[in-house]
């Protein structure tokens, strides 16, 4: 399960106090008193990409509609990560120092010249003193590393031929149409997002899932009042559906004795008895051993809408914008499950739909093979 991009920073509107779960656990801690002096923003990257006229006096709102320059908030937490980087054993012992390197910021494909501009004001803000900075769209630096790689295979775009990059992200779907050159170089035409259809819509399959067997709204009453369990229950899930295999027939996943205790105390009925009354058991067992044994078939359907989704998405995408493209191209920053894969290329199998094994680090490599011709 992804980390949410929430963040505490002190009443000095400066140094960060959290980031992530972290930051959403030490503000519900706060006073009421005190949320009024700190800053908490929840998700503050989603109000960022949102913003469709980024500039250095761009403003975003905390919990309490406090405001302050975006270009504030991005460089307290690039502060906070340069620092920890530089204090980590590896670079202590390699004796680096900040002008040493070249780092390298990725930004949404669809950041304009103005929002990269804010990021580098960010990153000048934080006054560590860089030997070099490049910023450089997520898109472009999946298609470095996919070209260069020859990720296509066979069907490696030709001159003068156009495809899809489809990136999936947990808050949103990004595609970008790309166009190859006489020299196989990548012009990027356009991207668009969709914040409808993220892999969140998986994990909220996840709970409806957990909430039909249970017959009551447990999940969020796991999340109000046991929350590191309800963590637990959905990070066991997503990274064991993120690493299922064509060949798994079952999977299982382990119940924490919150949610049998949660269940029985909002049904008046243990969660075995609930699972038997639900319209979905088959192919459901609850072991003895606090695990959930969920048969392919069930698994698989968790799948469903997002693949619905992503492919409606990806066909309207080629009618707007070129109806001759027939090659998509697939990467994400998370391990796409095989079932899921193999869904996509079902649901589009009048395309020629690429999925790099490497996919979860498409915009990494890419990044660094950037730098390095930069260089």
């Amino acid at each position: 399960m992804s980390v949410p991009a929430s963040l505490l920073l002190q009443p000095d509107e400066q140094t960060v106090e959290a980031f992530g779960f972290n930051a959403e656990d030490k503000y519900s801690e706060l006073s009421e008193e005190n949320k009024c002096k700190w800053y908490y923003f929840k998700r503050f990257w989603i109000q960022i990409n949102e913003n469709k006229c980024l500039s250095l006096d761009t403003m975003i709102r905390d919990e309490r509609e406090k405001g302050l320059k975006a270009s504030a908030v991005i460089s307290s937490l690039l502060k906070k990560v340069l620092e920890e980087f530089f204090l980590s054993p590896a670079i202590s012992k390699a004796d680096l120092t900040p002008t040493d390197m070249h780092l390298i910021l990725t930004v949404p494909g669809t950041w304009n010249n103005d929002a990269k501009t804010l990021m580098k004001r960010a990153v000048r803000q934080t006054g560590v003193n860089l030997g070099n900075l490049s910023v450089v769209s997520e898109t472009d630096a999946a298609s470095v590393f996919c070209l260069r790689g020859d990720i296509f295979q066979e069907d490696i775009p030709k001159p003068n031929t156009r495809y899809i990059l489809c990136d999936l992200k947990d808050e949103r779907l990004d595609l970008t149409l790309h166009e190859v050159d006489t020299e196989r170089k990548t012009k990027h035409l356009v991207t668009e997002h969709d914040c409808s259809l993220g892999l969140s819509i998986v994990n909220d399959a996840i709970e409806k899932f957990i909430n039909s067997l249970a017959g009551c709204d447990v999940m969020t009453c796991l999340r109000m009042e046991h929350s590191e369990d309800y963590r637990s229950l959905m990070e066991d899930f997503v990274e064991t559906l993120r690493h299922v295999n064509l060949a798994s027939s079952k999977l299982s996943i382990r119940i924490s004795e919150s949610l049998l205790r949660t269940v029985e105390k909002m049904t008046s009925r243990s969660f075995q008895d609930q699972i038997k009354l639900s319209l979905i058991n088959k192919g459901v067992k609850l072991l003895s051993c606090y695990k959930l044994r969920i048969d392919k078939l069930v698994y698989d359907s968790l799948f469903d809408a997002f693949i619905k989704g992503t492919a409606a998405r990806i066909r309207t995408f080629i009618t707007k914008h070129d109806h001759r493209i027939n090659q998509i191209l697939v990467v994400s920053q998370f391990v796409i499950p095989e079932p899921l894969q193999e869904g996509v290329r079902t649901a589009l199998s009048d395309l020629k739909v690429v999925i790099p094994t490497e996919h979860s680090h498409a915009v990494l490599h890419g990044a660094t093979m950037w730098g390095q011709q930069a260089l």
